[in-house]
């Protein structure tokens, strides 16, 4: 008996989507901020891997290591121009 494509695309989005809700109730809950950003780095992650596995034939253990590795660098770059902000600017940054 074997898995449909179907079926193991369908838990596959499931689970994606259930780690990002999972990110975003940590979120919320202990800074109890509102980041849009955040699905913002998450599809640069998946754009990345999306594009080195299939446009450039990269494994999957690759293209996962470099889609969380540019999200990592998009949020340092991030974090350093957040950094010197501060008061009402700083709240208003926070909802990007």
């Amino acid at each position: 008996m074997s898995i449909s494509p179907i079926f193991f695309h369908f838990v596959i989005l499931v689970a994606l989507y259930a780690m990002l809700a999972f990110a975003f109730n940590f979120i919320i809950s202990y800074s109890r901020i509102l980041p849009f950003a955040h699905v913002a780095i998450f599809g640069i992650g998946a754009y990345t891997s999306a594009i080195l596995t299939s446009g450039y034939g990269v494994s999957f253990t690759l293209g996962f290591l470099a889609a969380m590795g540019s999200g990592a660098l998009v949020t340092a770059f991030l974090a350093i121009a957040i950094r010197r902000v501060h008061r009402d600017s700083l709240a208003l940054i926070f909802l990007l």
